[in-house]
C-alpha cells in the first residue's frame, strides 16, 4: 500500500512563508522605479502584443510579462532575471490573463 505523507501545520506554515517571501520580492520589483522605466521602454520598443502577433493579429500591448518567472531563482540571479529585457514580452491584457490562468491551472493540476 502506498504511503501518503500527512501534511502538518508546520508544512502549511512553511509554504505560506515561502509564498510571502516571493510576494514581497515581486512587490519590490514591480513597485520599483527601475521596473517602471524598463517596462515603459519595453512597451515603447514593442507596442504590439507578441502573442497576438504570432496569430496574425495586430493589437496594442498593455502589459510586460516575464517569460520565465524571476521567483524561480534566488539571490542575484533573481534580480538579473527580473530586469533582463530578453526575459520580457509585451502582451495585451487578454493574453496576459490567459497566460496566468494557464499557469495557475497547471500549477494546481487542472487541465486547461
Amino acid at each position: 500500500m502506498p504511503y501518503l505523507k500527512r501534511h502538518t501545520r508546520k508544512d502549511g506554515r512553511i509554504a505560506r512563508e515561502k509564498n510571502d517571501l516571493n510576494r514581497r520580492d515581486r512587490q519590490k520589483v514591480y513597485h520599483s522605479a527601475k521596473w517602471r522605466r524598463l517596462a515603459n521602454a519595453y512597451l515603447a520598443a514593442h507596442p504590439l502584443c507578441e502573442m497576438c502577433a504570432q496569430k496574425g493579429i495586430q493589437k496594442l500591448a498593455a502589459d510586460v510579462h516575464h517569460r520565465v518567472s524571476f521567483t524561480k531563482f534566488t539571490g542575484i540571479e533573481r534580480m538579473e532575471m527580473a530586469y533582463n529585457p530578453n526575459n520580457l514580452m509585451a502582451l495585451c491584457k487578454e493574453c496576459h490573463a490567459e497566460i496566468h490562468l494557464h499557469n495557475r491551472n497547471r500549477h494546481e493540476g487542472n487541465q486547461v
